[in-house]
């Protein structure tokens, strides 16, 4: 009996070590990471819908998923800003879920991708969000994504200080600049 304990025990400690895998043990996101551009301001200043979802964590959750869900859909169908606006909301509600941060990532850089108003803050808050997704999501493909999403970012901010900075010498301000590239991106 002794022995037949001893080997059971043994056999429970080396089946819990080949179960567990390194994605369990890594970070989520955490609320106390900020990866806004401006770590005083928040996702949405939206109120939750307390007189549909309830006041309680629980319907502060429950609100989220469904953002989530409406916001991927959105997202699908080409409406990007009310998809960022309702993930933005979602995140606000549960910044723990990654899957918030990544599907608002995927918003941001799908707009960015469909070249409509696009300014540098719009593309630093997705760089920043994929970043942060990059370095504390649990997942490791979506870290892999968010590398390259934010590698991709990078370029393209790059890209457009260079452009602004050579529009500036010529005479002209940034604002300019800016307007002048979502007339083009509109013309397009």
């Amino acid at each position: 009996m002794k022995n037949f304990l001893a080997v059971s025990s043994a056999l429970l400690v080396v089946a819990s070590c080949l179960c567990c895998n390194s994605a369990a043990n890594a970070d989520v996101i955490s609320p106390n990471i900020s990866s806004t551009t401006d770590p005083d301001r928040p996702y949405s200043e939206e109120k939750p819908d307390v007189a549909f979802y309830g006041s309680g964590v629980a319907g502060r959750m429950s609100e989220a998923s469904a953002l989530r869900f409406q916001g991927e859909r959105d997202t699908d169908d080409a409406k990007y800003d009310p998809a960022i606006r309702e993930l933005a909301k979602a995140i606000q509600l549960d910044p723990g879920d990654p899957t918030g941060h990544l599907l608002y990532a995927r918003a941001l850089s799908r707009k960015i991708r469909s070249h409509k108003n696009v300014t540098p803050e719009l593309v630093a808050q997705a760089i920043s969000e994929w970043s942060m997704l990059w370095h504390h999501d649990a997942d490791y493909s979506e870290q892999f994504e968010a590398k390259m999403q934010a590698h991709k970012l990078n370029k393209l901010a790059k890209e457009m200080r260079r452009e602004a900075k050579h529009h500036k010498n010529h005479g002209g301000s940034s604002e300019e600049f800016v307007a002048q590239k979502q007339k083009q991106d509109a013309a397009q």
